[in-house]
């Protein structure tokens, strides 16, 4: 029963290769009782000769997986082993190289499908050179660049006459569509520029009229552009402070938009209504000041937060009164004349703040700069081998200008006049580098710095150029830092007399007190004192108790 049933398979084996069903009379003779005999031997034999010519065919026309299938079938044989063992290495060594190409090739049209995306047909067009032309993925591509520049360069034509015409929002609509066509392209980026020039002059045009929100319409046209000239900026950043200067209006903020209102000024000296808001901020600021000055000022304080009137430690200045008339000075007497003679400059005041360290106030509008073992020390004194006054620091409305005697090193680059900036490094000597700031836009106080080999008597690590008002908390807009700050506080001047309030900020309602030489303060966590910075003649500087 079992010889038949053999006798049957090896039979089934012999026909489906004479029918050439490979596959099927591979499956039946490959299986290991019939292999081994005669008849199934012969029949793998010629089995191999078949799988070898078609490993061929399949070669040649590049399938190479299915070749080496065939191949290893016909090892199955037994015979021919040279002839596989060739063509094999052939169909892998071949294989390997079409596929690097593949990749070669999907990587060229991928990168020229991002550069296509990006606008950049040009750029597109180069990484498809290495594609074949019959390649039909790199047919489609260059179909769409040759139709991408055909609309871009229709859409540039047009914005050129509506520009023509002086219609820039129909000229800015087809320059915007041109750039999402192909941004790259030369004839797109010179219609860009002469836009930007046309919409340049007539915002310009707008602004020194006093038609600000015309400008800003007109500006509104190059929304969307990347890398627009200095000229646009500049134009922007005009109308930004006009609408700060406009907003502190609102709020009533007169300090604030008198600087705004000069820096308007400064940035466009032909405007003649630039200079007529800039008075008229001015004569709103001057009355304010004057009525917060007088004998309503303290109300004005504690009627906005609706607390009640506040309690003063000691008998308000007399009318007229300087600071320096409020501060018992070390040192001072009176002459019968009535003038006086004093050891300590009256501009400058030492605070002394727990949690927050030492700061020496310097008001006025000029501080000068040198060393402090002097026989006449400067008002900011550094322990180093500079010269007795070898600099000075200077306010000019709310600008602060360096100028020196002798070359001075800022941001690296020595100069003997310089206008000050946010975060300038100045550098006078290896011992003398201070570091300029301005914390807060709200106010004109700047503090200066010292580096860590900086030095100042009574360990003063900041500089207060103290200008109406300066703040008293935590954070980076402070001018006075105290860890220990519950909300921040305003250091003022209000006739000639410091105060000190609560920050008004909506939420925080508070009286402001005066601040007496050598007594504490103690307000919402913050603990100071003031004392005067006493100036003797070939001494060091220090505070007086």
């Amino acid at each position: 029963m079992f010889g038949q049933l053999f006798n049957f398979r090896v039979k089934a084996a012999e026909k489906a290769l004479r029918e050439g069903r490979l596959e099927e009379a591979f499956r039946l003779a490959s299986s290991e009782d019939i292999r081994g005999d005669r008849r199934g031997a012969a029949v793998l034999a010629t089995l191999a000769e078949r799988f070898l010519e078609r490993a061929r065919e399949h070669y040649r026309a590049e399938r190479f997986a299915e070749a080496l299938l065939d191949l290893d079938r016909a090892e199955v044989g037994g015979v021919l082993h040279d002839q596989i063992a060739e063509l094999r290495q052939q169909v892998q060594t071949v294989a390997a190289e079409v596929s690097r190409q593949q990749g070669v090739r999907r990587n060229q049209l991928l990168e020229a499908r991002r550069k296509l995306d990006a606008n950049s047909l040009a750029a597109g067009q180069r990484a498809l050179e290495p594609v074949s032309a019959d390649d039909p993925e790199a047919a489609g591509l260059r179909n769409e660049i040759a139709q991408r520049t055909g609309e871009a360069q229709r859409q540039v034509a047009s914005a050129l006459e509506f520009l023509r015409l002086d219609r820039l929002a129909e000229a800015a609509q087809r320059v915007k569509r041109a750039a999402s066509l192909d941004a790259r392209n030369p004839a797109v980026l010179e219609a860009e520029r002469q836009l930007t020039e046309a919409v340049a002059s007539q915002a310009r045009e707008a602004v020194l009229k006093g038609l600000l929100q015309g400008a800003e319409a007109q500006l509104r046209l190059l929304t969307g552009f990347s890398n627009l000239p200095r000229s646009i900026r500049d134009l922007q950043d005009v109308l930004d402070l006009a609408r700060k200067a406009a907003d502190e209006i609102r709020r009533s903020d007169w300090t604030s938009a008198r600087r705004t209102t000069l820096r308007l000024v400064r940035l466009l000296p032909d405007a003649s209504w630039a200079k007529e808001q800039e008075e008229l901020v001015r004569a709103a600021t001057d009355a304010v000041t004057a009525l917060q000055s007088g004998p309503l000022g303290e109300f004005v304080q504690w009627s906005r937060a609706g607390a009640s009137p506040p309690v003063a430690k000691s008998p308000p200045p007399p009318p007229g009164a300087r600071m320096h008339e409020t501060l018992a000075l070390p040192g001072r007497r009176e002459l019968a004349d009535g003038r006086d003679v004093r050891t300590s400059s009256p501009g400058h005041l030492l605070l002394l703040v727990d949690g927050g360290g030492s700061y020496l106030l310097v008001r006025g509008a000029q501080a000068s700069v040198g060393r402090a073992a002097s026989a006449e020390p400067a008002d900011i004194p550094l322990i180093s081998d500079l010269g007795e006054r070898t600099t000075n620091i200077v306010r000019v409305e709310d600008d602060y200008f360096l100028m020196s005697t002798r070359e001075v090193d800022v941001n690296g680059r020595p100069t003997r006049h310089h206008l000050l900036r946010d975060g300038d490094r100045i550098v006078f000597g290896k011992r003398a580098k201070l570091n300029f700031g301005l914390p807060s836009r709200r106010s004109g106080s700047a503090v200066l710095d010292l580096s860590d080999t900086t030095k100042m008597p009574n360990d003063v690590r900041r500089v207060v150029l103290f200008s109406g008002h300066a703040t008293i908390g935590q954070g980076p807009t402070v001018h006075i830092g105290c860890r220990h700050a519950g909300v921040p506080l305003v250091l003022f001047e209000r006739s000639g007399s410091l105060w000190v309030r609560p920050k008004n900020d909506g939420h925080v309602a508070g009286d402001a007190i005066p601040v007496e030489p050598g007594q504490p303060v103690e307000l919402f966590g913050v603990s100071f004192v003031v004392q005067p910075w006493t100036i003797r003649t070939g001494t060091t500087p220090g505070p007086t108790a």
